[in-house]
């Protein structure tokens, strides 16, 4: 797994920046960070992709990249009418469904 760590200080210095790994960034007035193109490339990181947001003690925020899959709940008679379509082998996936599944 890669994992991307960022410590934001109110001073902004890289002598005590951690190793070659490190690198300087700024939170602009929203709260947002901006990644660097060279590093979102080489993560496979793009516009859309979810990262997970971690406070280790000490300040640390570590973001994780992650991919998040859609889920789908069903009441009791849904899963019941899914339970008899796959038995008789008739039923059908719906289209959006079976686009989710080869993308995985």
């Amino acid at each position: 797994m890669t994992l991307l760590v960022y410590h934001i200080n109110k001073v902004h210095s890289t002598k005590d920046s951690g190793g070659e790994n490190s690198m300087l960034i700024t939170v602009d007035k929203r709260g947002s960070i901006n990644l660097p193109k060279t590093l979102r490339k080489e993560l496979g990181i793009e516009s859309g992709s979810y990262l997970n947001l971690k406070v280790e003690e000490g300040g640390a925020i570590v973001l994780y990249p992650v991919s998040v899959y859609p889920s789908i709940r069903l009441s009791d008679k849904g899963i019941a009418k899914l339970e008899e379509a796959r038995r008789s082998g008739k039923g059908k996936m719906p289209e959006w469904m079976l686009k989710e599944i080869e993308s995985v």
